[in-house]
């Protein structure tokens, strides 16, 4: 959650996550050299070991998140934020006005905020903002 910066656009930055996620899984399935020099692989380890570890906690919890959303909004955010399928192909696809998917995602959005605690920040913000 550290990583997220309220007041922007919370299905960039779970774009973002996913991701990061994907890329550092292939890398990993890339095939690897055996070498016993522990003074070799120290810096590497070190490197890009927290950031992975980091990214992989955060997708778990917006992962765990979606999955207590209402089946309708997570399909919405699945099929808008995350496949980056427009309204009206989100729309055809659950065969639902446009506006029911803009209405399902706003609720989805909103939800998931509440789930991972962004929302409360950015309220704690705005009214701090307005005092």
């Amino acid at each position: 959650m550290s990583s997220f910066t309220p007041d922007t656009r919370l299905d960039s930055w779970l774009f973002r996550i996913m991701r990061n996620n994907w890329i550092d899984q292939h890398r990993a399935a890339r095939p690897t050299v055996d070498i016993d020099d522990a003074e070799i692989l120290q810096p590497l380890v070190g490197q890009d070991g927290p950031r992975s570890t980091e990214a992989r906690l955060e997708l778990q919890r917006v992962s765990t998140a979606m999955n207590e959303l209402p089946e309708d909004q997570r399909a919405v955010l699945m099929l808008v934020c995350v496949e980056g399928h427009k309204y009206r192909e989100a729309a055809e696809m659950l065969e639902v006005p446009v506006g029911t998917i803009m209405s399902r995602l706003a609720r989805a959005r909103g939800n998931l905020a509440d789930k991972l605690g962004i929302g409360q920040m950015s309220a704690t913000r705005k009214k701090g903002e307005a005092e």
